[in-house]
């Protein structure tokens, strides 16, 4: 691994910048004040996820990066399902 990059989701890593979408809304995760906003914001993301995979046709990219924030949110303890 290089030491150049700052880690997997790290600003500075150049094979990285694609999962810009990611790092956001990881950040909107932990800059969540409270733990309703928490929830409001993974509740709008697996809606988004949900429609995005119904409407099909998506990119290798895009499921990768959805199955992603499925996993972070798994991850948090997120696991309901609905």
């Amino acid at each position: 691994m290089s030491s150049s990059g700052t880690g997997f989701l790290g600003r500075s890593s150049s094979s990285n910048a694609n999962m810009r979408g990611l790092v956001q809304f990881i950040a909107d995760l932990r800059n969540a004040r409270a733990r309703e906003l928490e929830e409001k914001r993974i509740n709008k993301e697996l809606a988004n996820i949900r429609q995005k995979f119904k409407d099909g046709s998506l990119s290798g990219y895009h499921k990768k990066k959805y199955v992603c924030k499925l996993l972070y949110i798994y991850i948090l303890g997120w696991n309901r399902s609905r």
